[in-house]
């Protein structure tokens, strides 16, 4: 009996794959541009989350 590649059925999905992919991304980014400015990540904003992080494994 053949064998049946599935290569194929593969090269077929991976286009609709990698537009499902770019469709999403683009989604998120605009989500992202239409959310509200956060703080600046700027050198304190570090200190302060690793401060975060810190005391919460203390719990």
């Amino acid at each position: 009996m053949p064998k049946f590649d599935n290569g194929a059925s593969q090269y077929n999905r991976d286009p609709i794959r990698r537009e499902l992919d770019r469709q999403n991304l683009r989604e998120l980014l605009l989500e992202g541009a239409a959310s509200p400015r956060a703080e600046i990540a700027d050198a304190a904003y570090f200190d302060r989350l690793r401060s975060r992080v810190r005391d919460a494994g203390e719990r």
